[in-house]
């Protein structure tokens, strides 16, 4: 985790780059530390924490915690929490896995099957694959899915 590249992206003050440092010295211990004492530690707020949290696009403390804790783990030295970053390593890692899935299965016909706001996703997939010569659908009926109303291709 690059902690420089947060205090210089996020333009942190120094009582946030202070707290930023001190969950960096801390980083084994973070799934045990709380947020009171995150901001005792450093004569702060609960709430200054929290705005941290926010001002780096997470959803509270613990989803920053889990995130650092995870990200530590990893032994990429780029990591940092940019998730655009991050799905694009993700995306790159299982391209080439992706591919031969896809092409194993390259003369049968695939589905996606969705409903709400995911039937958009499904449908750009779809056509994303039929524009490149696979043969696709997309629809939100499970019933396309049973023996009774199998078609023949």
């Amino acid at each position: 985790m690059d902690f420089k590249y947060l205090i210089d992206k996020y333009q942190l003050n120094d009582t946030e780059t202070s707290i930023l440092k001190y969950l960096q010295e801390n980083i084994s211990d973070l799934k045990k530390i709380g947020i009171r004492k995150v901001a005792k530690d450093n004569y702060t707020s609960t709430t200054t924490v929290y705005k941290l949290c926010k001002k780096l696009n997470f959803e509270g403390y613990s989803d920053m915690i889990y995130h650092f804790t995870y990200s530590s783990q990893i032994d990429d030295s780029e990591t940092n929490i940019d998730i655009y970053t991050n799905i694009n390593k993700q995306i790159n890692n299982n391209l080439e896995e992706f591919n031969s899935i896809l092409n194993k299965y390259k003369n049968k016909l695939i589905m996606f099957v969705s409903t709400g706001i995911s039937q958009t996703i499904a449908n750009y997939m779809n056509e994303r694959l039929s524009v490149n010569g696979y043969r696709s659908i997309a629809n939100a009926h499970l019933q396309l899915l049973s023996k009774e109303y199998k078609m023949k291709f």
